[in-house]
């Protein structure tokens, strides 16, 4: 019984695997045609050199990161992992052009903070520790590229002459927030698919249960009508004929 419950617990999980599977590429699909439909006039403003003068070579690698986007969106037959990785690989690389664009000023490490979360919900909690070690390996080297002059943008802003010590502290109190909510997101996907798992089992069990109960009523009701004409047969062919011949 314990072997049988053991497969019977695999073949489950691996049933509520696909059901997450499925949910993940379709709430994948619809995140890419958002975060394409978002992205358009940001692009469209960036390319025509307002607000911000980027070198054409910058220009170009955010075109290509957007085509990457559009590809991902338009083309579900690439499959939930490498579209989900074309994703991520996206956001990671819009998150860095704008830590070194706006020298570890502006909204950059926010957008490094998206990519261990969507790789947890959209690929499993494995993929997000992989992506948060990524995003945090981008993040500490973006200082150290400012600071020798490799990414250098004619866009200044106040923050890229501060001590490597104080990009460090920054660095390792976003690796802290990024950890405890990595930490709780996990525990919480994983709760949800034991619960997910213990659900079915305990279903499949119940209508095992209820099926067992229906063949047993229909078995009693077999028997006790065969009981019954046996007895008739008894009453008839021993009973009666010893009366009659009395």
């Amino acid at each position: 019984r314990k072997n049988t419950r053991v497969h019977l617990e695999a073949d489950i999980a691996r049933e509520v695997d696909a059901v997450l599977d499925a949910w993940r590429s379709k709430a994948l699909g619809v995140l890419l045609v958002a975060v394409c439909a978002l992205t358009i006039v940001p692009l469209l403003i960036v390319l025509s050199g307002r607000g911000v003068l980027l070198p054409w070579a910058i220009r170009g690698v955010c075109v290509a990161i957007y085509a990457t986007l559009l590809a991902a969106a338009l083309c579900p037959a690439l499959g939930l992992r490498l579209r989900a990785l074309l994703l991520l690989v996206c956001i990671a690389g819009f998150g860095t052009l704008q830590l070194l664009v706006g020298q570890l000023a502006g909204d950059g490490r926010l957008a490094l903070l998206m990519p261990p979360f969507l790789a947890l919900i959209l690929l499993g909690p494995r993929a997000g520790w992989a992506a948060m070690a990524a995003c945090a390996a981008l993040f500490a080297g973006a200082p150290l590229l400012l600071r020798a002059g490799v990414a250098d943008f004619p866009t200044p802003v106040a923050g890229a002459g501060a001590p490597l010590a104080y990009w460090s502290i920054q660095w390792l109190l976003w690796v802290n927030k990024v950890a405890l909510l990595m930490l709780l997101f996990s525990l919480f996907v994983r709760l949800l698919r034991r619960t997910m798992i213990a659900e079915r089992v305990a279903l499949r069990s119940l209508e095992k249960e209820s099926a067992n109960r229906q063949r047993l009523a229909r078995e009693v009701n077999i028997i006790g009508e065969l009981e019954r004409r046996r007895l008739g047969a008894e009453l008839h062919d021993g009973l009666c004929q010893h009366l009659t011949a009395t």
